[in-house]
């Protein structure tokens, strides 16, 4: 079944979107990083999410917002997260 997923910005407008067959959170931000490549991604909020192994590698962010979301076994090589939030997230 297809699913859809919005991402919101920090005031609530949709910034991306992805349908797919048995889509979760996680397809969903992978695929906005690869939509994004080489592109500062800003004000987005993915706070609450359970982003564990996700490659963040060489993506870029401003201003946004992952407070208690979750990290397990994610990387972050090259990555930049100016002026975001991670209040309460786990980076195990």
């Amino acid at each position: 079944m297809k699913t859809k997923i919005q991402l919101k910005s920090i005031f609530e407008t949709v910034i991306f979107e992805n349908e797919q067959e048995d889509n979760t959170i996680k397809d969903t931000v992978i695929e906005l990083l690869k939509e994004f490549k080489d592109k500062i991604i800003k004000e987005i909020n993915l706070s609450n999410f359970d982003l564990s192994g996700i490659d963040f590698n060489n993506s870029s962010f401003y201003n946004s917002r992952f407070d208690n979301s979750r990290f397990d076994h994610s990387s972050f090589y090259n990555s930049s997260f100016d002026n975001s939030r991670f209040d309460h997230s786990r980076f195990d």
